[in-house]
């Protein structure tokens, strides 16, 4: 049984990269950067926004709000916006700020990623929703966050520390019941003693978990036919040997 070229693909593909290394020796995902770092100014390409009409029904179950790229998502359920007279829906845009307010960064603490601006206005009124709960901002990061900042009031301020952020290998979820405006990650970029820099894996880069999977199914599969096909054979191979006795 001959399975050589399966195997020999399946090596390979699980002998690829699974991440990206950068010029700076950084390892970060492919994120959708407003200014990439040097590295990346060739194969960067723009965050993108999301506009979104949400009906304000009494029945309903938790949904969100996410720009297509995935990298700024709001959770809500039913009732974060409230069931104020006459208002029909909420309309919730999200869209990455290329130049925000400036950020409470030092000599050590960083912008990590994209600043995010979020609208919340109540239809047909156009009123601005002042108050929500129940609710979950993510941000997806190219480094490890240290905290996420939001803009109120003409300042910054902390809302989630390492303590309270929910962590994924590529994404920062904050609870947040203020609707806040504005929202940013900052992390060290060389790690300290608050903080330090983890090595997601990229969204791209080495082979889907899904691709390798199907691989490893294919073949197994073609080791189970040929096993089977062998035993089958043999019988018959056997009796031949005694007739030609």
């Amino acid at each position: 049984m001959r399975l050589w070229p399966a195997t020999g693909l399946l090596l390979v593909l699980l002998a690829l990269p699974s991440t990206s290394v950068g010029a700076d020796g950084v390892v970060v995902t492919q994120y959708a950067f407003c200014s990439p770092p040097r590295f990346l100014v060739n194969t960067n390409t723009p965050p993108r926004s999301a506009t979104q009409t949400i009906p304000l029904s009494r029945f309903g179950a938790s949904l969100f709000v996410t720009t297509p790229d995935f990298q700024a998502l709001i959770n809500y359920s039913h009732g974060s916006f409230g069931f104020p007279p006459g208002q029909r829906a909420v309309r919730v845009s999200i869209r990455p700020d290329c130049h925000p307010p400036k950020l409470p960064t030092t000599a050590t603490l960083k912008q990590d990623g994209n600043a995010y601006a979020f609208s919340f206005r109540y239809l047909p009124s156009g009123a601005t929703v002042s108050h929500g709960r129940k609710l979950l901002l993510t941000l997806e990061y190219p480094h490890t966050p240290f905290e996420m900042v939001a803009f109120e009031h003409g300042v910054w301020r902390p809302i989630c520390g390492q303590a309270t952020l929910s962590l994924t290998p590529e994404t920062a979820t904050c609870p947040d019941n203020r609707l806040v405006q504005e929202v940013a990650l900052l992390y060290y970029p060389h790690g300290s003693s608050s903080g330090t820099t983890r090595k997601p894996k990229p969204k791209s880069g080495g082979p889907p978990t899904i691709l390798i999977v199907l691989i490893i199914g294919v073949v197994l599969t073609l080791a189970v036919a040929g096993f089977l096909l062998q035993i089958g054979r043999r019988p018959a191979g056997r009796a031949a040997a005694r007739r030609r006795r």
